[in-house]
């Protein structure tokens, strides 16, 4: 797991999130990282702490996704 910021201008407001990359692990005695694979990501808002889980090959809908989640608690 890792996490870095990402900061992002959202309904004219400037917010913060945590970007968290996920990488998974195969079931079973041998639990090896699945190499190659595409790690999941969550973006949790750094005031509210509650995740959201984005589309990692569509990162231009991450905004819209945010902005989904979190319209009743900004307000």
């Amino acid at each position: 797991m890792e996490q870095r910021p990402w900061i992002r201008e959202i309904g004219g407001k400037r917010r913060f999130f945590w970007l968290t990359t996920i990488v998974t692990k195969e079931e079973g005695d041998n639990q090896n990282f699945i190499a190659g694979s595409i790690p999941d990501l969550v973006l949790t808002d750094a005031e509210y702490n509650i995740p959201v889980w984005v589309d990692p090959l569509r990162p231009e809908s991450w905004e819209s996704q945010v902005a989904e989640t979190y319209g009743t608690v900004w307000k």
